[in-house]
């Protein structure tokens, strides 16, 4: 696989390695150590198949796992529109498993995807790497620097905070000391072989990705 990085002077072409035994083992571990769950009911796109209510061939997380568990219930409808029948859709009653997004990142560079390497670079920006009392107190300090009057500013602070609040009270976030020490395993885990043009290092061309990483900052 090929990872091109472009900036304002030098276009760089990567061969990206890694030991995929590895990396397949650190994906399922990502999914089975990480995931929370949540209860409900989920509308998905139609394609599982499921007979007498029984529920089976659904949609698969990034390791292969099932997306839902202990499922109780099956609704399936058709949508009319006004030229006809445009589709279906499933609701699911059950549990639904959520990974974090390296998950899927690491699932893209598994599949040959090289948009998967810059999301990975780019990963530790999203919220979800913050601890979610960080994420709630950040919020919490900017809905109490708006003015009361301005209210469409205000209102959506709150929100914003209520749905912090509401994830915490309900388990929706990640531990985010484990995602870190999974997100640091996978960048050792894959290395960039300089192709055309060159970053200077003292390892024959070849730099591990979190190297590569702390040089560009």
């Amino acid at each position: 696989m090929k990872y091109i990085c472009k900036d304002d002077k030098v276009e760089r072409v990567f061969d990206v390695s890694y030991d995929e035994e590895k990396l397949k083992t650190l994906l399922d571990n990502v999914v089975k150590k990480l995931s929370y769950r949540e209860d409900g009911a989920f509308v998905i796109e139609p394609g599982p198949k499921f007979e007498n209510n029984e529920f089976f061939n659904g949609p698969v997380l990034p390791n292969g796992d099932q997306e839902y568990e202990n499922v109780t219930g099956l609704m399936q409808w058709m949508h009319e529109g006004r030229l006809g029948y445009y589709g279906d859709s499933i609701k699911i009653k059950g549990t639904r498993v959520v990974p974090p997004r390296l998950a899927s990142i690491i699932g893209k560079i598994l599949n040959g995807d090289p948009k998967g390497i810059n999301d990975l670079m780019e990963y530790p920006k999203r919220s979800e790497c913050i601890p979610i009392d960080e994420r709630i107190e950040t919020t919490n300090n900017e809905v109490n620097k708006i003015s009361n009057f301005d209210t469409d500013n205000k209102i959506g602070a709150l929100e914003r905070l209520k749905q912090l609040c509401d994830d915490k009270k309900k388990g929706r976030y990640f531990d985010t000391k484990l995602l870190k020490s999974f997100y640091l395993e996978t960048l050792s885990i894959i290395n960039l072989c300089l192709d055309t043009e060159t970053i200077i290092n003292k390892n024959d061309n070849k730099i591990l990705l979190k190297d590569y990483i702390n040089n560009k900052n």
